[in-house]
């Protein structure tokens, strides 16, 4: 059974192509030098009850949420901000088909949006996940 905390070990240790820094615990603000930046927002952790054998304690049902900051919207350059925001999507995407932190495949819906943190508004991806330990 997958623990949360290599669920969450895991997510944060992902490999993605344009992110130019991982936390591994969410920040109070950010650094504009180390954008684009991904870090693990929260994480749940639940039991599905629906197991197998005897005793049906179920698996363990991990999620958590992505949070990636590329450029802060005051920047002004939105056509490249979005065009950075869609590539990183995608590299986040591969990243996520081939993890291998879980039972089985993740679950996942990656949403463009924007973040705010420090009173300052992000270009940003916010990526629910969800998977069965």
């Amino acid at each position: 059974m997958t623990s949360l905390t290599s669920f969450y070990t895991g997510l944060y240790g992902l490999s993605v192509t344009g992110v130019q820094r991982t936390l591994t615990a969410p920040p109070k603000k950010l650094d504009d030098a180390d954008l684009p930046t991904l870090w693990v927002d929260s994480a749940t952790y639940g039991n599905t009850r629906e197991g197998t054998g005897a005793d049906r304690d179920g698996f363990a049902l991990l999620t958590a949420q992505i949070i990636v900051c590329t450029e802060a919207i005051v920047q002004g350059t939105t056509i490249e901000n979005m065009t950075e925001t869609l590539t990183i999507a995608d590299a986040l995407h591969d990243a996520l088909e081939n993890a291998d932190i879980a039972i089985g495949a993740l679950n996942y819906e990656i949403t463009i949006t924007v973040h705010e943190k420090a009173g300052i508004q992000y270009h940003a991806l916010e990526v629910n996940v969800e998977a069965i330990g």
